[in-house]
């Protein structure tokens, strides 16, 4: 039981942590926790955008579903999707809004705006994404816990390439808080969405799936960064202080 409640404990403070510690220096350094906290309200975007939070995921179940099942030889079995099917939204919306999407109040809606003040989107992105899968290390050395099969390395470069890809949404989103909680939380649960027979409550990772993840988030990166540049959906045009929305 202990190592269950540490597991647990460790968890809730991966999700909570990143808010709570934007909170505390919000508010000691007398800027707005209500305009900080009000970006959730930024919700009034183009549909493509959650449209695209959304369907990155699950084109994603794609690609890591054929790469299992052709290289990997993993049977596929469609039968077990009905069931998990029923507890996939209740499960997304639990994933978004309760559990892993409120850490984007931490790395989009507090340290992006601000690197980005200092640094390019792109050097920001890396930044963030180096601290967001370095905040993650000790699951891996806890049994049962989702991380404790992956490799580091292939998860850092995986989490710095999806760092990329929700800087670019939340730009080109307007800053839209939600729509990056939409990408977070739904990325954790279309893990439910693999036909194949997987223990849903500590599920384990081939080493196949791990490099199919990674190289998926890798290739739509790279795309956005040849369309986009270092940019990354920046206005470069705008020469306001992004911080002046916390003040």
């Amino acid at each position: 039981m202990e190592s269950l409640t540490g597991l647990e404990f460790l968890r809730n403070l991966g999700v909570l942590g990143p808010m709570i510690a934007a909170g505390i220096v919000i508010y000691f350094s007398g800027e707005s926790l209500k305009n900080w906290a009000g970006q959730f309200l930024n919700y009034k975007v183009k549909l493509r955008w959650y449209l695209i939070a959304l369907g990155i995921p699950l084109i994603s179940v794609i690609f890591d579903t054929l790469v299992l099942a052709i290289i990997g030889g993993d049977p596929v079995e469609f039968g077990v999707l009905p069931g998990r099917l029923v507890i996939f939204v209740p499960y997304f919306l639990y994933q978004t809004f309760l559990h892993g999407g409120l850490e984007e109040f931490g790395w989009r809606g507090f340290a992006l705006p601000r690197l980005q003040n200092k640094y390019n989107p792109l050097i920001a992105s890396i930044i963030i994404g180096f601290f967001w899968a370095a905040w993650h290390l000790p699951l891996f050395f806890q049994p049962g816990s989702p991380y404790y099969d992956w490799l580091f390395p292939l998860y850092l470069f995986r989490t710095i390439s999806l760092s990329i890809i929700l800087t670019w949404l939340y730009n080109c989103s307007k800053k839209s808080l939600p729509v990056v909680m939409i990408l977070h939380g739904a990325g954790n649960a279309v893990m439910l969405l693999y036909p194949f027979q997987m223990d849903l409550e500590a599920v384990e990772m081939p080493l196949i799936l791990q490099i199919s993840m990674l190289v998926f988030r890798f290739v739509i990166a790279a795309v956005i960064i040849i369309t986009s540049g270092k940019n990354l959906g920046k206005d470069q045009n705008q020469k306001a202080d992004i911080l002046s929305q916390f003040k």
